[in-house]
């Protein structure tokens, strides 16, 4: 509460194009971006103050936006939420979301806590590895905008705050 997310670059009109979600089934969704900026490319995670993290991810997650439809906010939130503004991004996967399974660029097994019985325990978890950071926002607008659970969320993702 209190914090306002800026996106360097993101329009501030209310009214937005709405683009059309990508269904395809490949593994790398069309149009992709296989380049990210010089500086998201050389950014190998590490923790940034939230400007930081809003001015190097956000033209990633404004991408992603436009080919996805999922809006720039909500994965730049999460993704800052989910690293702690970039401290913990899974080693070299260049997963933001803590996403599991194989990926693009296979997977990496690492030690992670999981509440299992009532208890935080470590077990080694193979995490989706990515080729690109802008594979990772893209993997999980696919997550967002594909799955049940999130579908009434996707179904109001233009509210304004005022509308409820």
């Amino acid at each position: 509460a209190g914090w306002v997310l800026l996106i360097p670059g993101a329009k501030t009109t209310t009214a937005k194009p709405q683009p059309k979600p990508n269904t395809g089934g490949n593994s790398t969704p069309s149009g992709s971006s296989s380049k990210d900026s010089a500086a998201l490319n050389a950014w190998k995670g590490g923790k940034l103050s939230p400007s930081e993290f809003a001015r190097l991810l956000g033209p990633a997650a404004r991408e992603s936006a436009r080919r996805t439809g999922v809006p720039a906010s909500v994965t730049l939130a999460q993704a800052a939420l989910e690293t702690g503004w970039g401290r913990a991004t899974i080693g070299n996967a260049k997963n933001l979301f803590g996403m599991k399974g194989t990926g693009p660029a296979s997977s990496i097994t690492v030690p992670t806590k999981e509440f299992v019985n009532g208890r935080y325990i470590t077990v080694n978890g193979t995490f989706r590895k990515y080729n690109n950071w802008s594979e990772s926002f893209d993997d999980h607008a696919r997550l967002i905008s594909q799955v049940s659970r999130y579908k009434n969320c996707m179904a109001n993702k233009n509210l304004s705050i005022s509308q409820f």
